[in-house]
């Protein structure tokens, strides 16, 4: 690995729950301003991690996809892990 980056661990694992906002827009329908802030739904979407920029959509919506999808943002730590004790 390179100086600047570090193995990536557990805190770096975010879940990304959209939040629905409403903007002005121009002649081209391109944002401007921000106009209302809406409320995250709860609702999961899928897992990133903040460290190494990869992200663990589910594959469907189901609990058992979002458990897989959580399982694999897991198992990439474990994965960084090996890597750097084989290097």
């Amino acid at each position: 690995m390179s100086a600047d980056l570090r193995l990536c661990a557990r805190h770096d694992l975010r879940a990304v729950v959209p939040q629905w906002n409403r903007w002005s827009v121009d002649d081209q329908g391109c944002p401007l301003d921000q106009t209302d802030a809406g409320e995250p739904d709860d609702d999961v979407e899928e897992y990133v991690c903040d460290n190494c920029g990869l992200y663990f959509p589910p594959d469907g919506h189901s609990r058992a996809a979002f458990d897989v999808a959580w399982e694999e943002a897991l198992g990439h730590l474990q994965a960084h892990q090996n890597r750097e004790a084989h290097a």
